[in-house]
């Protein structure tokens, strides 16, 4: 089988089972079978593939075809030029993200107060706080998740990029195993990608997303923004000062921003538009 006819055949096979983007999916696996770019594919239809290629090729577009999401076939995704493994137990990073790690970058250096901590709550995959560790060097960063398969695959992250010495994680609910530690939170950065989806929205995202992808990580509660409440329920009785930053779901900015008020009355508090123009990134400054 030469390129053309193996490309040719995945999205036929694809388009059958309805899977999304079917030609960038198969060009995706291909490229990775062939450890090529997807140009190269195109520019070289006429090669043969090898009978091991071949079969690569196959059982990656049999796993594809049952809607199984192309990054977790691979065990790798690309965020802010970096590439990170990631299985079904962590959510696959969305481009939203990238705005709310340039925002906190951006604020840390231009920051007025000396910062004492830098934490993230709900690391998943560990791309923000690797990224922070690599982009800011030598800075301490705290990382916090619930779930223990997922800080696995966060601390496997942080070896591979060379940070694991930069970052300390803990397993826990939001700041519950911080403040365990007895950890002062004054002058601090924090970083929050929580669970945000309406639970009666859940059934509405795309099969890929709801059938492989943690639903403990997307399932924000009813309103999507009961995490948050608890959050900040927390911030507040930590006596927290310093900057909060939050990515948030459609239509919450208001809701969320209320709730802000609601602990700390006297906050400045900045809404984030992406590239949708939806508000989609909070940022929470608290002093002292």
């Amino acid at each position: 089988m030469i390129i053309k006819e193996g490309l040719s055949w995945a999205i036929d096979e694809l388009k059958k089972n309805d899977v999304s983007e079917s030609e960038g999916s198969a060009t995706l696996l291909l490229a990775n079978v062939l450890k090529k770019d997807r140009t190269y594919i195109y520019a070289h239809g006429e090669e043969k593939l090898s009978t091991k290629q071949s079969d690569l090729f196959k059982k990656y577009i049999k796993r594809r075809k049952t809607h199984e999401p192309v990054w977790y076939i691979l065990s790798e995704v690309e965020f802010y030029g970096r590439k990170f493994y990631v299985n079904n137990d962590v959510l696959t990073p969305r481009p939203e993200t990238e705005i709310l790690l340039q925002e906190v970058l951006k604020s840390i250096s231009n920051i007025q107060f000396p910062i004492s901590n830098v934490i993230e709550l709900g690391t998943g995959s560990g791309i923000i706080v690797i990224t922070l560790a690599e982009e800011i060097k030598k800075i301490k960063i705290i990382a916090t998740d619930i779930s223990d398969k997922t800080l696995k695959v966060a601390k496997k992250n942080a070896k591979l990029h060379g940070v694991e010495k930069q970052i300390e994680f803990f397993e826990g609910d939001l700041l519950s195993p911080i403040t365990n530690n007895k950890l002062r939170f004054t002058n601090t950065i924090l970083v929050a990608n929580l669970p945000y989806i309406p639970h009666e929205d859940m059934e509405s995202l795309q099969f890929d997303v709801l059938h492989h992808e943690p639903r403990v990580a997307l399932d924000g509660g009813k309103q999507g923004i009961e995490i948050y409440e608890r959050l900040l329920k927390q911030m507040k009785e930590s006596d927290f000062t310093g900057m909060a930053f939050f990515e948030i779901g459609i239509g919450q900015g208001k809701l969320i921003k209320k709730i802000v008020q609601k602990y700390f009355p006297k906050v400045f508090v900045e809404i984030k538009k992406d590239l949708a123009d939806i508000d989609r990134i909070m940022i929470i400054e608290i002093k002292a």
